[in-house]
């Protein structure tokens, strides 16, 4: 298995290690926060791989930002899919807890004036609603958050940008690192 491979199983290994190990020990934001750290730096380690790997051909730089970018949305692609499995299929406990969490906040609010009337004072597309409709219309925005499809999609676009930028980065850079031309 080539070194490439092994860091891909390594990426998607670890996340997996860090979300198993912070069941019911971490807080949902220290979980997620330690999930992109970790889904971060190994998109960083496989972009700055392949982009070694392509400068050494000598190839412009389009040229070595396909070839890493496709390692790297590749990586990308599988762990939102693994995300996704992961938090909707293996382990929904604390992705329907922190929605419950978050209906809980937002009914709370409803149910104290101040803090209902500052939100109408932050929000006044909603100052003319009364308190069922406002919660209605939350408690909507709160399930569309949380809803795999959206998750997912938002994951996704944000992973994806995310190694086409990295990817760029350590195509452009590292020839000019090394001192390796284009032909």
């Amino acid at each position: 298995m080539d070194n490439g491979k092994v860091l891909f199983l390594l990426g998607l290994a670890s996340w997996l290690l860090i979300k198993w190990f912070g069941l019911g020990t971490w807080t949902w934001e220290t979980s997620n926060q330690a999930g992109i750290f970790s889904n971060l730096g190994w998109i960083t380690i496989i972009a700055a791989y392949h982009a070694m790997q392509s400068r050494i051909s000598g190839r412009v730089f389009l040229e070595r930002w396909k070839l890493t970018a496709r390692k790297t949305m590749t990586f990308s692609a599988v762990l939102v899919a693994t995300m996704g499995l992961w938090h909707f299929v293996f382990v929904p406990e604390p992705m329907e807890q922190r929605k419950k969490e978050q209906l809980q906040l937002l009914e709370e609010m409803i149910q104290d004036e101040s803090a209902l009337q500052a939100f109408r004072n932050q929000q006044p597309t909603l100052s003319n609603l009364d308190n069922q409709a406002i919660f209605d219309r939350q408690a909507d925005s709160i399930e569309t958050l949380f809803s795999p499809l959206f998750y997912t999609g938002m994951v996704a676009m944000a992973w994806i940008f995310t190694s086409l930028i990295v990817s760029g980065i350590f195509a452009f850079i590292l020839p000019k690192i090394w001192g390796v031309t284009s032909q």
